[in-house]
């Protein structure tokens, strides 16, 4: 059973316990539930029987102590998931196609109706995921919130509205606890591979100190992200991530270095190459954007930025074969030219030698200009 706090439309600090026992109370129910922070003790939880069924939940011994979390069937913060769902192979990961429905799975041992306390923790598994297995996914490991909006529809906390939204059909829109008091905003949805890119808000509205923050967007054969986002208190960083995760858009809301890109995509054949990179190292002027775009027709990394200032790209890739074995290219302060547009051939490396750069000084495209494979 998962419990998370709401103010004023904004869903955060979330808990889980599992619950053992219920009391019919006349008006209420008393749900007896093991807390794992009081080993040893028991703790209730209290649901009203009619109006909005509001309840409420007290870590205190004393019951008419302050409660720590309160709701009702509006807040949607109370979900419950039947443990029986965690057995076999239940949740397909989001590059995998449909599962077979292993004994012990919750879609065959156990059917309950959609609950008025939660969204989707009730739903069956597999009724709200995308009937081909393909999920959009999409997390931070760190404390702040997030907003995706795919096409209009958003979910997440809107810092602008003060709010949380999950507009986007069959989508899940959970908050891990992740200990230290962060609270991982973590958003699934099926999985469209037409449309506009994603465009994803990161606010530290709520922050009171400086956070330092992972995002992760994950589809099918392929997963791309930031590592070491640093959100001050009441700032907000704007990224936008083409669907099929090769685009890739970070505006800076602050002067300083930018966070670091990573892609990872698998092979579109049995015999094709699959590919880890990162590239960072740049440090960016505010409201200034950086842009990446992997092109893997072409096999070219495309990547620039508009400050105007001279940067030193930091890149590490590794090539991975059919066969398994592992090529590793390394370019620490990528110094070629001032423009800061450059274009990487990785489809034509060789996986021992240099790699062909070339700089778009001109602004014209690289068809006219010459490779660069003295690094």
């Amino acid at each position: 059973m998962s419990l998370k706090k709401y103010d004023k439309g904004r869903i955060f600090d979330g808990h889980e316990f599992t619950p053992f026992a219920v009391e019919d109370m006349s008006s209420k129910y008393r749900i007896h539930v093991y807390d794992n922070n009081y080993p040893g003790e028991t703790r209730y939880l209290y649901i009203n029987k009619g109006g909005s069924q509001a309840w409420s939940y007290a870590s205190s011994k004393d019951q008419n102590s302050k409660p720590d979390y309160v709701g009702d069937i509006n807040t949607q913060t109370l979900s419950l998931t039947a443990n029986s769902w965690r057995d076999g192979i239940c949740f397909d990961p989001p590059f995998g196609a449909d599962g077979g429905k292993a004994v012990g799975c919750g879609s065959q041992t156990v059917s309950m109706v959609k609950a008025a306390y939660n969204g989707y923790s009730f739903a069956n598994a597999f009724q709200i995921r995308d009937e081909d297995g393909e999920d959009a996914e999409f997390f931070l490991t760190g404390d702040g919130d997030m907003l995706v909006t795919d096409g209009g529809r958003r979910i997440g906390y809107d810092s602008k509205t003060n709010r949380s939204y999950n507009e986007i059909p069959d989508a899940i829109s959970d908050l891990l606890v992740g200990g230290l008091g962060f609270d991982l905003p973590h958003f699934t949805f099926p999985y469209e591979e037409s449309g506009d890119p994603y465009r994803i808000v990161f606010s530290g509205k709520y922050l009171t100190a400086e956070s330092v923050m992972d995002f992760v967007f994950s589809g099918p054969g392929f997963t791309v992200g930031f590592s070491n986002i640093r959100l001050d208190p009441n700032e907000t960083l704007t990224a936008e991530i083409s669907r099929d995760g090769e685009q890739i858009t970070f505006t800076a809301s602050a002067d300083g270095e930018t966070p670091e890109v990573f892609y990872a995509f698998d092979a579109d054949t049995t015999q094709g190459a699959s590919y880890i990179t990162t590239i960072g190292g740049v440090a960016l002027d505010k409201g200034k954007a950086l842009t990446y775009e992997f092109d893997f027709d072409m096999g070219k990394l495309f990547f620039s930025d508009d400050d105007g200032n001279e940067d030193n790209y930091d890149i590490d890739l590794i090539r991975i074969n059919a066969d398994g074995t592992e090529q590793l290219f390394q370019q620490n302060d990528l110094d070629i030219g001032k423009a800061d547009r450059y274009e990487m051939d990785f489809g034509n490396w060789d996986g021992k030698g240099p790699i062909c750069f070339k700089d778009d000084e001109d602004g014209d495209g690289f068809d006219d200009e010459e490779c660069d494979e003295s690094l």
